[in-house]
């Protein structure tokens, strides 16, 4: 074998892959589109594909049916509030850990507030149990990633199970707003106001209730 046809092959072996990728880029997309409108029991993994370009056939290659679609959008949101809560945060934006939970909850209410996806995929009533064991995942993603940055913003006492812990707060703040999306659109502060209060009061049980804050130098 050539040195020309080993590269001929790496460039076909890329393309193929970047095809794919657009292909499954493409079927995300198309579930998105079709939520906008349709609850997910109404939504077909055919008209999925054909909305996509895609093969149905194709398709089959990145998921095996809509609810491992719907599961890839779940978390790549979830990949979203990690991110934001991620985020560098200036001495001056925080000054206890109450605020910073009072932040994260104002991060995600941002998010869900601008994507109505967002308000169906991880808070509607309608969406199936596979994707709400996938958003579990993204939920422990979270709650690390969240439990990394107390300890980098507070000089923090041992909290037994803190990440077991800050996934209940999360799962609490997420019963508040299902509950509340029920019968309205969207969230509104009061009931903003209820998720934090509801949040800072569990939490309040391990956490003590003032925490040095770690300055930058």
């Amino acid at each position: 074998m050539t040195v020309r046809q080993v590269i001929g092959r790496r460039r076909e072996t890329t393309s193929k892959q970047e095809r794919g990728v657009q292909r499954r880029k493409k079927l995300v997309e198309a579930t998105r589109h079709f939520l906008q409108t349709q609850d997910p029991q109404e939504i077909s993994f055919r008209e999925i594909a054909k909305h996509a370009g895609v093969p149905e056939g194709s398709a089959y290659h990145f998921f095996a049916n809509k609810y491992d679609l719907f599961s890839a959008l779940a978390a790549e949101m979830g990949e979203r509030f990690a991110e934001e809560a991620a985020r560098p945060i200036g001495d001056a934006e925080v000054s206890s850990w109450q605020d910073f939970v009072i932040l994260l909850i104002d991060q995600s209410v941002s998010i869900y507030r601008a994507d109505p996806i967002a308000r169906k995929v991880l808070l509607g009533a309608t969406m199936p149990n596979e994707v709400r064991n996938t958003d579990q995942k993204s939920v422990l993603a979270y709650a690390e990633t969240v439990r990394a940055r107390f300890d980098e913003l507070f000089e923090m006492p041992k909290v037994s199970k803190l990440t077991q812990r800050l996934i209940y707060a999360l799962t609490i703040i997420d019963a508040v707003f299902e509950f509340h999306l029920r019968t309205n659109d969207n969230l509104d502060d009061a009931i903003v106001e209820e998720a934090k209060f509801a949040t800072i009061g569990y939490l309040s049980n391990f956490v003590p209730p003032v925490l040095e804050r770690k300055l930058k130098n």
